[in-house]
């Protein structure tokens, strides 16, 4: 991750799996939060401080349930239980009011997709974050085809015009090129 910048005052520690393990070292945590897929370097890892891991992702889906399972539980690390609590609550009552707030557009079903580049997106649809916010927000996912493990499909845009009624989300940033390619793409154009 490139943006935002990470603070002077937070030490670069290496990449995800070629973390710098004498700085690790150097720096003597009390604790390492790592993901499943870093299982490999873990051994390594452990010889610095305790390793918890916390995945969001499995083959079962459910990131949205995950995270609040791991908000409970980094909370519970650093004892701060209740300010747990408190954000899962601020967050429930956020979509409560977005969901009150987008009832006018929940008749029309809608993609969220990021672009890969001007042909092809990944859509994101079962077992994806999207998928479970949308579900508490109150709208439809216009992506009901099978998604892998991380909740999305990789597909070209023609695909995206099955569907006569959907909307589209795209998020940012769009691939160097793409805005002006797609504004001349007849399959883009031809979207509802």
């Amino acid at each position: 991750v490139v943006e935002p910048p990470l603070p002077p005052e937070i030490a670069d520690v290496g990449t995800l799996l070629e973390p710098n393990l004498e700085l690790l070292q150097q720096l003597r945590p009390d604790i390492i939060l790592s993901m499943p897929y870093l299982d490999g370097i873990k051994p390594l890892l452990e010889r610095v401080a305790p390793v918890t891991t916390i995945g969001l992702y499995t083959e079962a889906g459910q990131p949205y349930q995950r995270a609040l399972e791991a908000t409970r539980q980094l909370a519970g690390l650093v004892g701060k239980e209740s300010e747990g609590e408190a954000l899962i609550a601020a967050t429930d009552a956020y979509f409560s009011e977005v969901r009150r707030q987008l009832a006018p557009l929940s008749a029309r079903p809608i993609y969220v997709v990021s672009f890969m580049d001007p042909r092809n997106v990944r859509v994101y649809g079962k077992k994806s974050l999207f998928q479970e916010v949308f579900d508490r927000i109150g709208l439809a996912n216009a992506w009901t085809a099978e998604t892998n493990y991380w909740g999305f499909s990789t597909i070209g845009i023609d695909a995206l015009a099955t569907s006569s009624d959907a909307r589209l989300a795209y998020l940012e940033p769009l691939p160097e090129g793409a805005g002006g390619t797609l504004t001349e793409s007849p399959v883009w154009n031809a979207m509802p």
